[in-house]
């Protein structure tokens, strides 16, 4: 398979490393693992490693199979700007984008997500 996936429970996150191109069949593996993760976890999704955007049916298995468990926040690790202009547009289409933001390396966007978490424990 063309990715890495790893959950960190005392952070509540994924981290889900792209290598190459993800496929539908990618998606549908990692979705055995959905359901073991707790209710609003976090999501580094790094895309820095990736050679090809989703195409429309892995786009489509990945927002039907994250419907029962989304992620609370995702960041999205990606230093492509043409790549990071697709993925806006895609994210704008079907996701919750002030949720979501990019970053170019995995320690912002860990920092942004533990920040956020603290903010949104402390209301």
């Amino acid at each position: 398979m063309n990715h890495e996936v790893s959950y960190d429970e005392l952070a509540n996150l994924v981290i889900l490393r792209v290598l190459g191109k993800l496929t539908e069949d990618d998606i549908i593996e990692l979705s055995w693992d959905n359901e073991r993760y707790n209710e609003n976890y976090s999501l580094i999704l790094d895309l820095s490693q990736a050679t090809a955007m989703l195409d429309k049916k892995t786009r489509q298995r990945l927002r039907y199979e994250t419907q029962t468990n989304p992620p609370s926040r995702t960041a999205i690790i990606l230093s492509n700007s043409g790549f990071r202009v697709i993925v806006n547009l895609l994210m704008k289409i079907s996701a919750k984008t002030e949720e979501t933001k990019f970053f170019e390396t995995e320690e912002e966007a860990r920092r942004w997500l533990k920040k956020e978490v603290k903010v949104s424990h402390g209301s």
